[in-house]
């Protein structure tokens, strides 16, 4: 057993949970939020011990530093509220990292299970191409794009850039259940969050759909600049 791994999931859950607190997250009384971070922590540390420590670390660092641009741009913009305040909120930092983990680890396990095969260059961008389409589309259609700001709007780009050029050096398959284990997950945190008002959307709405799009552009972009560091997804663990 990878001990040092365990110890370093352990210290994400506990600035996890030290946040959950420190902003009074408990006074909600978020139990399906909390049932959600056991299952995250469960899988992350499953997938953690069969990581090297330095693969994991790097992970780490990369999604909370990816969080901490991506959340400060959501919430400078209003497009939501934490219930903390926080401009962003530690907990949404900290609580990244043992997100995007259990992401990779399922997608890894569906794309193992369920190969989609190779593909031309435009098969391997689809995924992302049409996740930015509908993200903008829903983010239309529910009035966010009034509440995007200039910095916001550069992060979405960005994110796209990294995406698209992830895309290029990895299969469809890959692609795609990386994309699919992005939406699904984000949709149900960002579902349960909202209904046990640990944040609140700017239109008040149980759940911005462009936000689920969001989550699966913030796992492959987390992921991509890992693979720039020398630490690839498909082989992490």
């Amino acid at each position: 057993m990878n001990t040092r791994n365990l110890i370093v999931v352990a210290s994400m859950l506990l600035a996890t949970l030290t946040s959950f607190f420190l902003g009074e997250y408990h006074t909600l009384k978020p139990y399906l939020f909390l049932a959600g971070l056991a299952v995250t922590s469960f899988i992350g540390a499953w997938a953690a011990v069969r990581m090297e420590t330095r693969d994991l670390v790097v992970l780490f660092i990369v999604s909370s530093t990816v969080a901490v641009f991506d959340e400060y741009a959501h919430t400078s913009a209003k497009a939501f509220t934490y219930f903390d305040g926080g401009v962003p909120s530690p907990l949404a930092v900290f609580g990244s990292g043992l997100f995007v983990i259990t992401i990779l680890a399922v997608t890894r396990l569906l794309n193992e299970k369920f190969v989609l095969g190779d593909g031309s260059v435009s098969l391997r961008i689809l995924p992302v191409s049409v996740t930015l389409k509908l993200l903008f589309l829903t983010a239309w259609f529910q009035g966010y794009l009034s509440v995007f700001s200039s910095l916001l709007v550069a992060i979405y780009i960005v994110m796209g850039a990294i995406c698209i050029n992830y895309s290029y050096s990895h299969p469809p398959g890959w692609n795609t259940w990386l994309i699919l284990c992005g939406v699904g997950f984000g949709a149900l945190m960002e579902f349960v969050g909202g209904m046990e008002g640990l944040w609140v959307y700017h239109f008040s709405e149980p759940l911005p759909l462009y936000l689920t799009f969001t989550w699966a552009l913030r796992a492959m972009t987390v992921h991509a600049i890992c693979t720039a560091l020398n630490v690839e997804s498909t082989e992490s663990f």
